[in-house]
């Protein structure tokens, strides 16, 4: 099976969220930069001590490094209920998005409850691990 075989399954899997764009360079680029200065943030925020901020920061670098792999590929996901399963789930994303699938997890989880339902939540274990994740998921994304 090819990997556009894959990629259509995948997009008729997830219908509702993902739809068809024409790739454009200037599209997958600014996704990237949007990474790099998230994840840019994320260290920061860590350096800080704001373990809240820098989890956040380094889960929409995840979100914003998939994306570029995702649009450069010809596809965007919708934000809609899901989209994250879809978007981490797409079979074109590079390698170390699958070894660091529970990093992925792991933060998306401490995003949540740090910006929706309690401060302080997150250890500087869980903080650090997230921007260390962040930052192998937008070098792969960098290098295609």
């Amino acid at each position: 099976m090819s990997s556009s075989d894959a990629s259509l399954r995948w997009a008729s899997k997830h219908i509702d969220l993902v739809q068809k764009i024409e790739p454009r360079p200037e599209e997958t680029a600014s996704k990237l930069a949007l990474s790099q200065r998230n994840l840019d943030r994320a260290r920061t925020a860590l350096h800080d001590g704001a373990l809240d901020q820098a989890v956040i920061c380094a889960e929409a670098a995840m979100v914003n490094a998939a994306d570029a792999v995702i649009a450069s590929a010809g596809y965007r996901i919708r934000g809609k209920s899901g989209s994250h399963l879809a978007r981490f789930a797409y079979p074109g994303l590079p390698q170390p998005f699958a070894d660091d699938a529970l990093a992925v997890s792991a933060t998306r989880r401490a995003r949540n409850r740090a910006q929706y339902e309690e401060l302080g939540s997150v250890s500087e274990a869980l903080a650090t691990e997230s921007v260390r994740a962040a930052a192998r998921l937008v070098e792969a994304a960098e290098q295609g």
